[in-house]
């Protein structure tokens, strides 16, 4: 008898016992655990692509600005001139992460950055100061009370205005003008500390340690709403287009932002949509609550990379389907030319199709019958040897170790069952590659043979 034990995956699940959960009407399975892995818009589970070091140092901050790459280690920051060679552009205050963000001036793109205490200008490749600028306005008494930015820790552009963060602080720029604030009036302030800000059509979301807000806004008047009672992490989420989701009766451009009770998408006129709330939350293991830590995060291919709170994760936007990936631990990254780079402790890093990978995933199949696995079959595709460890009911696990003879390609791979497997209802299989080699799985069945037991009959 022919069982389907795995028809593609849904990902992983921290709010209920993997291993527990019965498959998907579909065949699909939430995985026990997995490394280096993603999941693919039809469930397939695919290895992810390689990465490869191309600077050695500690990297803080990683800014793109249009066809440039630059990146800051320590006091210094760099512009990659090569996947090979890096230029020194210039000296920072001091050697934190950079809050930023970038705006084209219709010349030319600027990037305003700061660390929380100082502020710096990034444009044409030169860093300099970033001043107060020029009041060109009828009323001539609104002069004496602008000032030049103050220091924070986000950096939002949208509206029409810069917005800074700072404490529990918001400070607006003028409008159209980022380089003038008015300290005393362009400024919104809320309960705790500020941990997000993302400008959409119509107003501005905003996050704090202990809540998420939508304040809708004419220019003058800013209302807020409140759209969830609890927080949202440190930084500026990843903007994503509605259509990317699989989700009715939401359009336009909005962000993904990791909260504590998952990831969730903010849209335009107040839209907030958690994502993961019944399958995926950011917590610890004995689900105390989590601190609202800053956090590195960018879409590529319609994939989320997340990496923060002791996490790093890829959540597929088709499907929601959230794996994790340790080679991507980053503390910043940016999506450059069509590839991904990052940076961490150890150096600045990109991904690389050729490049070979560890990865891994786990899932369980719960039969309803005691049963041997006489043979199993994998579909999917796979580039070297691939090595299955087969436990039967938590007490006998094999290895499996089988090569593909057509190499990269769609194909299905057979090998018989091993009787010392022993017999079980609930068989757990991990797949993992040998010498890193790319592989992708959509499908695993077996033909299995029912138990007898000693009564006679079949153990059921």
């Amino acid at each position: 008898m022919t069982q389907y034990l795995l028809a593609g995956s849904l990902g992983l699940n921290t709010n209920a016992d993997p291993a527990a959960l019965p498959a998907q009407e579909d065949g699909k399975h939430f995985l026990i655990s997995c490394n280096n892995v993603f999941i693919g818009d039809t469930g397939r589970i695919n290895r992810c692509v390689g990465t490869e070091k191309i600077w050695t140092g500690s990297v803080h901050t990683i800014i793109k600005q249009q066809n440039d790459l630059y990146f800051a280690s320590g006091t210094t920051l760099y512009r990659l001139s090569s996947d090979t060679a890096a230029e020194v552009i210039g000296t920072l205050p001091t050697a934190t992460a950079l809050a930023h963000t970038t705006i084209h001036n219709g010349l030319f793109p600027v990037t305003f950055l700061s660390d929380g205490n100082n502020t710096r200008l990034l444009s044409q490749g030169i860093l300099r100061e970033w001043s107060r600028g020029e009041y060109y306005g009828p009323d001539t008494t609104v002069d004496g009370s602008l000032t030049g930015p103050p220091p924070g820790n986000l950096l939002a552009y949208g509206l029409g205005r810069l917005f800074v963060a700072s404490g529990n602080h918001v400070f607006m720029s003028v409008p159209n003008n980022p380089y003038l604030f008015n300290l005393a009036t362009g400024r919104l302030s809320f309960e705790a500390e500020v941990t997000m800000i993302a400008p959409v059509k119509h107003g501005i979301w905003f996050g704090t340690t202990e809540s998420i807000y939508y304040v809708s806004t004419d220019g003058i008047k800013f209302d807020r709403k409140l759209a969830a009672s609890y927080g949202a992490f440190a930084g500026i989420p990843p903007r994503c287009d509605a259509a990317s989701l699989p989700l009715q009766g939401i359009y336009g451009a909005g962000y993904i932002a990791p909260t504590a009770q998952g990831f969730a998408f903010l849209g335009q006129d107040s839209i907030f949509i958690n994502l993961t709330e019944k399958t995926f939350e950011l917590r610890r293991s004995d689900l105390t609550d989590i601190s609202m830590t800053p956090y590195t995060a960018e879409i590529v291919r319609n994939r989320l990379h997340f990496s923060g709170a002791g996490y790093s994760l890829i959540m597929n936007l088709f499907n929601l389907g959230i794996t994790e990936a340790s080679q991507y631990s980053m503390a910043a990254c940016a999506l450059h030319k069509s590839v991904l780079y990052f940076g961490n402790s150890i150096g600045l890093h990109k991904t690389s199709q050729s490049s070979a990978l560890s990865a891994e995933f786990t899932f369980q199949s719960n039969l309803p019958f005691l049963c041997r696995l006489r043979s199993i079959e994998v579909t999917g595709e796979f580039s070297g040897t691939m090595l299955l460890d087969l436990t039967a009911d938590e007490t006998t696990t094999k290895t499996y170790t089988f090569t593909p003879v057509t190499g990269n390609k769609q194909t299905a791979i057979h090998f018989v069952g091993r009787r010392d497997n022993g017999k079980a209802k609930h068989w757990k299989f991990r797949f993992y590659n040998s010498a890193g080699s790319d592989f992708s799985v959509d499908q695993v069945r077996a033909e299995v043979i029912n138990v007898p037991t000693k009564a006679g009959g079949y153990a059921l």
